[in-house]
């Protein structure tokens, strides 16, 4: 460090102890008065101190010296006169503290302890000779009396203890400096342009980059010194470093007021950076910014010399402006100047030079432009923007103050003209605002922001830090996110959803007369958005849904268009008015809009008794174009509210996992949406329909079987089904019998089946195959509700309702999907898994890792695991699944290239499809459904359809392995001559009585009965006994109605052909048709 540094800074130093020594000094006068010899030896050494210290001090800096030795003198003869006359001390006291208050204000201007004389300042004190001249013959005067005497003793003793002081703090210094630089890493500043080319970016599961995590939120772009204005150039250096140009890395004045300041603060080191140390910060230093320890500091300032050694100023501020983060995600000067202006930063004007330079100290709090949610921000806010469906975008002018203080530092830095100055300072800068709304406005990405989310809350966890600065680590420190994302799966399952062509149509759409859609209890379920507005736009007021009070309040009514929910924000109570879901149709296409916001700040709102809106008059008032009137009513413009994305209907979402180690492949939350942080309908809860069945039915009940051969359970036979204990076994098997029959329920017949009527007794196998809704409730019932959510929990299903007035503890949720709330594509994908993974589940990651810029891994991912059933259960649970797919429902899932385990699903109306399966390699989760309830024009086939023309491509070239059989599976002959699957120790044969129909017979003929015939009788008979043909004797069509070919048409139909035994259509069983004439195939569960 220069010399006259060393010797201001002490001398510095020497007076703050003086100045603020709580006893005046007292003891050391008291101490030291009779030690003469001591005295002598001391001045001798001040002499000799001052002699040296003098040679090493500037002309300029001698002249300071002199000066604060005045002062000194001064402010010691007051203080020892405030101890020798005692009540004088208080009133001497205050000229001393008015005197020092003086000193400190000169000393501090800028520029005073780090300037040369020939680039001083016009705020600079100059040298006053004057005082020179008269501290020398004040001080030959003072040495001739006493109370001269004792000062100088005082002062040479404060000095001596100083100096000891200072030793010790130089010798710890230099320790702590060397420990820090020591160990820490090595930089090469040269290769520092590579750091800043490392942006946050996300790579699939192969390491090809798939998306840039700055792109969307103002991708930094680097820029060359010449390519950057003068003005910003000089804007930054002026309110940021003025002697950047001169120092070598750090100012030691500044850290050294810095590090006092720090003690006095806990340790926390703020403030101080010069533009290099802000640079060797932003690049080497980017994970501890947070951290303002002295060993930061010292770190910071250590790579700035290293930085300044290698590079030149020039470079230096070109890195800089490359780095800093200057707020609304805009990482260096070119994607602020995108950002806020939508132009190059070459073509940046004198103010906008100073606004950009203004951030760099609060990036967040300056920022130029603030993004809010609609419902925040009063619609005639005179700094709006932008106003989009989603958000408004709003200028802020608190950093105009900011601004204007970097031009004025530039003009007094002689950087511009006064006329610059003023013109600059009273332009307007919210005319210059342009935001680049393309930037912000970005097509939609499910994976990538799923992925973020579970990066974001990794890094809260593991760093015990708020997801503001998780989420600024990511957008903003150049992380490296590996996801596990296939490119190819991923690529094939937006190109499909893409297509209108694989997604099935609204169908029976029940309206009111208004228009509204309803269901089928006519609730509203979607309002006509032409009930709610008209063709301007307006929302107009119905009379009964407001009235004014006596106290000019506006009040709002309760339970009519409008919707009031109470919110918190900040933790400040707001009621935000919301319309509610509305629909409309364009071009024969069905959308739906989730509601919408009317913008009223909080302060003008509150609710009365009846929940009631009440609207303060004062808002009225300040707003009075707010709320018009046309006479008869009143009503708000487009400009007053915001409605949210209109969402194409119906909807699907798909999630692709790898089995092997939960590892999601692809994943899709939706169709035809643009956006970022959408209703992700993956990760969200649908009804399941019936392929809940494997999940908390079939495969449970096989593993009560084991549980039972290990002493554990009655093997999942409690008899509340009524069912034949001696037909269902001792173990639940795959050829377990039970009777399709219906259950009483309430004195009807319950549940339905997808087809018409019963069919008797089948095996397990056959009731999954054909999805027989019946038999589901029966296993159901015998193994438990509790046994049921206990195996569907350990294969992650997080959403059964287990307790209050509506739950999930009831067959209708369990064994047939009626839910609650649901299960999402993500958790039905991840339990089907463990199917395919011999009864392991293993819980689904996205990324694998995240590496910061310097290549150290931050965050390490692995899929975390336990055994969910036994491997032998899981591995009949499957061959169930892959029959099911081949020979019973789910045979439009089949692929061809490998082979396919799976299981529809359809909820009551079709209002939800699923297919839910897996291959050798992956497995798939898929729905379709309208985003409230209403009807699709087909059921899962449509689901199955497009599951296998995805599957088919993101498997194609993949082997066709088998699964293994698990040492504890046996196959047995069943009985039924088939070979079956078994636990070791469950084997037992099929006992299946004939399969049975429910007919109706023509009493008269003993044929099928038609229409026609008047004497018709219910039977159940084996389906080998039931007749081929229809009644010949009453048939007036035979062609849809084929009789015997050995019988003769003989029509003998009554004038009065109502038949009067005929059941009710909702329980009367079809006739089966014969042969023959095929009937339609039926519709799919």
């Amino acid at each position: 460090m220069p010399c006259e540094h060393f010797a201001l800074w002490q001398n510095r130093t020497w007076l703050i102890i003086q100045l603020s020594a709580p006893t005046g000094g007292k003891h050391f006068m008291k101490n030291d008065n009779n030690d003469f010899e001591k005295q002598r030896e001391i001045d001798a050494f001040l002499e000799q101190f001052n002699n040296n210290e003098d040679e090493n001090l500037t002309e300029y800096n001698k002249n300071i010296k002199n000066d604060v030795n005045n002062r000194f003198d001064k402010i010691s003869d007051e203080f020892g006169k405030s101890v020798n006359h005692g009540n004088d001390y208080e009133p001497e006291y205050s000229k001393r503290k008015e005197s020092e208050e003086d000193l400190w204000k000169e000393l501090d201007e800028p520029g005073q302890w780090n300037e040369q004389p020939e680039k001083k300042s016009s705020h600079r004190r100059k040298p006053n000779k004057q005082i020179t001249s008269m501290k020398s013959k004040t001080n030959n005067k003072k040495h001739n009396i006493k109370t001269g005497k004792k000062h100088n003793t005082k002062k040479r003793i404060i000095l001596k203890t100083l100096l000891a002081g200072f030793s010790v703090c130089v010798l710890a210094g230099c320790i702590l400096l060397g420990v820090v630089i020591t160990t820490a890493p090595e930089i090469n500043a040269k290769s520092i342009y590579e750091s800043l080319g490392e942006n946050s970016v996300m790579y699939d599961k192969d390491g090809e980059m798939v998306d840039s995590i700055m792109t969307q939120n103002g991708l930094r772009t680097n820029i060359t010194y010449d390519q950057m204005p003068k003005n910003l150039v000089d804007a930054f250096v002026a309110i940021e470093d003025k002697t950047f140009w001169e120092h070598h890395g750090f100012n030691i004045i500044r850290i050294g007021g810095a590090i006092v300041d720090g003690i006095k603060n806990d340790g926390r080191i703020k403030g101080t950076s010069t533009i290099t140390q802000q640079l060797a910060r932003n690049i080497y230093l980017a994970d501890s910014k947070s951290n303002y320890s002295m060993v930061r500091k010292v770190k910071e300032a250590y790579y700035a010399v290293v930085i300044e050694r290698e590079l030149t100023k020039k470079q230096i501020l070109e890195a800089y402006a490359n780095t800093i983060y200057l707020g609304f995600h805009a990482n260096g000067v070119q994607a602020a100047s995108q950002e806020y202006f939508s132009k190059d930063v070459s073509e940046l004007n004198l103010q906008e030079c100073a606004a950009i330079a203004s951030l760099p100290q609060g990036p967040d709090r300056f920022a130029l432009i603030k993004q809010y949610s609609n419902e925040d921000i009063q619609p005639n806010n005179p700094n709006i923007l932008v106003r989009t469906n989603d958000f408004t975008l709003v200028y802020n002018d608190s950093v105009e103050h900011r601004k204007n203080l970097v031009l004025k530092n530039m003009y007094e830095q002689k950087k511009i003209s006064k006329a610059e100055y003023e013109a600059a300072k009273n332009a307007n800068l919210k005319d210059s605002i342009k935001p680049n709304l393309e930037k912000i406005q970005t097509k939609s990405s499910y994976f990538a922001d799923y992925v973020l989310d579970n990066v974001i809350s990794d890094l809260m966890k593991n760093y015990k830090i708020s997801r503001n600065e998780a989420k600024n680590m990511i957008y903003n420190n150049g992380l490296k996110i590996y996801s596990t994302m296939d490119s190819k799966a991923q690529n094939i399952v937006e190109t499909q959803f893409s297509k209108s062509s694989n997604f099935p149509n609204v169908a029976a759409v029940r309206k009111d007369r208004n228009g509204n859609v309803i269901s089928d209890k006519g609730k509203v379920l979607l309002y006509s958005e032409s009930l709610y507005f008209d063709k301007q736009g307006n929302f107009v007021f119905n009379p009964d849904e407001y009235r004014y009070l006596s106290n000019g309040n506006l009040l709002l009514c309760k339970g009519k268009r409008l919707n009031f929910y109470k919110t918190s924000y900040g933790g400040k109570i707001d009621y935000s008015i919301e319309f509610k879901s509305m629909h409309s149709t364009e071009g024969g296409v069905f959308y739906s809009t989730q509601g919408g916001v009317v913008n009223i700040p909080r302060k003008y709102k509150s609710v009365d008794k009846d929940g009631n809106l009440i609207i303060k008059k004062s808002f009225l008032k300040e707003n009075p174009s707010f709320f018009n009137s046309n006479g008869n009513t009143i009503y708000i413009g487009p400009e007053t509210y915001t409605l949210r994305q209109k969402v194409r209907q119906p909807q699907g979402a798909m999630v692709i996992i790898d089995h092997s180690n939960g590892e999601v492949r692809a994943m899709v939350g939706g169709r035809n949406t643009q956006g970022k942080s959408l209703y992700n309908r993956a990760v969200n809860p649908r009804q399941p329909g019936s392929s809940i069945k494997p999940i908390c039915v079939y495969a449970p009940a096989l593993q009560t079987a084991v549980d039972k051969l290990d002493g554990n359970g009655d093997g999942g036979h409690s008899g509340d089904s009524d069912e034949n204990p001696n037909k269902l076994g001792s173990y639940w098997t795959a050829v377990s019998v039970i009777n399709d029959s219906p259950i009483k329920k309430n004195g009807k017949n319950w549940p339905k089946n997808w087809y018409h009527g019963y069919k008797g007794e089948m095996s397990l196998r056959t009731a999954v195959e054909q999805s027989v809704n019946t038999v589901a409730v029966k296993v159901l019932m015998e193994i438990g509700e509790t046994y049921s959510i206990k195996f569907a929990k350990g294969l992650g299903i997080s959403t059964i309702v287990e307790n209050g007035t509506v739950n999930d503890m009831t067959p209708a949720a369990l064994a047939l999907g009626g839910m609650s709330q649901g299960i999402s594509p993500m958790e039905m994908a991840a339990a089907y898994g463990a199917f395919a993974d011999q009864g392991t589940y293993r819980k689904p990651i996205s990324y694998t890792k995240v590496l910061n810029r310097k290549g150290e891994v931050i965050l390490k991912n692995k899929s975390k695991s336990h055994k969910a059933m036994d491997a032998g259960v899981a591995f009949i649970m499957s061959d169930i699944l892959k029959t099911t797919v081949s020979e019973g429902l789910g045979k439009a899932a089949q692929i061809g290239v490998q082979t396919v385990y799976g299981k529809t699903g359809t909820t009551t109306d079709n209002f939800d499809a699923w297919f839910v399966g897996f291959t050798p390699t992956y497995t798939a989760a898929l729905w379709i459904g309208n985003d409230v309830n209403i009807q699709l024009s087909t059921g899962s086939g449509a689901a199955a359809k497009l599951w296998s023309v995805i599957m088919k491509q993101v498997c194609s070239g993949l082997p066709n392995k088998s699964m293994t059989k698990p040492d504890n599976v046996v196959s047995s002959n069943a009985g039924n001559g088939k070979t079956e699957y078994f636990i070791k120790g469950t084997q037992t044969k099929l006992h299946l009585a004939p399969e049975t129909r429910e007919v109706q017979i023509c009493q008269d003929s003993g044929c099928l009965a038609t229409p026609w015939c008047t004497h018709k009788v219910m039977k159940s008979l084996p389906v080998t006994l039931i007749p081929k043909y229809y009644c010949h004797l009453h048939n007036l069509d035979p062609n849809k109605y084929p009789i015997n070919p050995a019988n003769n048409l003989e029509p003998s139909v009554p004038s009065d052909s109502t038949d009067s035994n005929s059941n009710d259509s909702n329980t009367q069983p079809s006739v089966p048709t014969p042969p023959v004439t095929p009937p339609p195939a039926p519709p799919s569960p």
